[in-house]
């Protein structure tokens, strides 16, 4: 509050017009669902003939917030986060809901009763440039043992993702939770798929982080599971990276993937090829795994080729039950 009164008197100093907005806030710890309906405060200022929307407090680091901070200090860090206190009113509207309609400054208002039902996005998913292209609710009301989603995120973008699924009761670990959640990220589609399954019927909610490279991880979309499924399945393989399927960090090592490009293969006839490129000379080793169970080595073969081109073939062949493993290759 202390921050929103210190830009008001700014404004005034500046003798910039300006409306206090009072309504509902998403901010960066919200759950849809929740209980407590979150409020506050934000602003509109008129600059050129154009209203322009502000929050000076729901992205401002917490440092700022301390009342400890001095004023030099609160100048300082000011600066490096203005940016991020305009607001596009087409963005602003899925954590902003103003109490008077017209100041969502939208050409197509949202009705009160539509908005709960919008996507909890964050303000990092409209920083990377991130669409939806499944799943467009807050809540998700799931019958199925396995419900897909999927974003889409720009050509060229370098980014790696990962999720994290929580239980309300906080019945089941967070370690537990991570074998009924798939991740890949197909880089010849610019796609992040996830698949996930369910111990049983119960509420859940899924955070989805991206990070740029050499930055930090950023919650980008939250949404609020409701399970209803009669059926389970079985928990995926254990992954020790999370992600599935050539990633992020398999091109940075100089991994080109050309097939298969995403983190599931179907075997057929016991027999798998895998094709990359790497100019680089590597030493390659490979284990099989079975839910959190290494298999034994002499159940499966890898054989590795390189042509001319210095594309990579590796030749799996798998001795064991037709079952979900995973293949690592290190």
């Amino acid at each position: 509050m202390i921050c929103l009164i210190r830009r008001v008197i700014c404004c005034r100093l500046a003798r910039l017009t300006n409306k206090v907005i009072r309504g509902e806030i998403r901010g960066p710890d919200y759950i849809p669902g929740s209980k407590v309906e979150p409020r506050g405060e934000w602003l509109a200022v008129l600059s050129n003939y154009t209203w322009i929307l502000l929050d000076p407090y729901i992205d401002v680091p917490v440092s700022i917030l301390s009342p400890k901070t001095s004023s030099s200090h609160d100048d300082k860090y000011f600066l490096s986060c203005v940016h991020d206190m305009f607001k596009d009113h087409e963005r602003c509207i899925f954590t902003h809901l103003p109490d008077d309609e017209h100041w969502q400054l939208l050409a197509r208002q949202v009705l009160r009763e539509e908005y709960p039902g919008l996507p909890v996005v964050r303000e990092a998913f409209f920083d990377l440039d991130l669409k939806l292209k499944s799943c467009y609710k807050s809540t998700i009301y799931n019958t199925n043992p396995e419900l897909n989603m999927s974003l889409i995120y720009p050509e060229g973008g370098c980014l790696k993702f990962k999720c994290e699924l929580q239980v309300d009761d906080n019945s089941i670990t967070a370690k537990r939770l991570r074998t009924y959640q798939f991740l890949e990220n197909v880089l010849i589609k610019n796609s992040v798929n996830i698949r996930l399954r369910f111990p049983n019927k119960g509420h859940f909610t899924l955070n989805v982080f991206a990070m740029e490279e050499n930055k930090r991880w950023r919650n980008v979309f939250t949404t609020r599971i409701i399970n209803k499924a009669e059926n389970t399945q079985e928990v995926y393989p254990e992954n020790p990276r999370d992600e599935w399927g050539p990633g992020i960090d398999a091109m940075k090592m100089g991994f080109v993937p050309k097939s298969p490009h995403s983190g599931e293969i179907c075997v057929r006839t016991g027999v798998i090829q895998i094709v990359f490129r790497c100019e680089t000379s590597l030493h390659f080793s490979h284990s099989l795994l079975r839910c959190d169970t290494r298999i034994d080595r002499n159940s499966f073969k890898v054989s590795a080729l390189r042509d001319t081109n210095n594309d990579v073939t590796l030749i799996v062949d798998i001795d064991t039950k037709p079952r979900e493993y995973s293949f690592c290759n290190y």
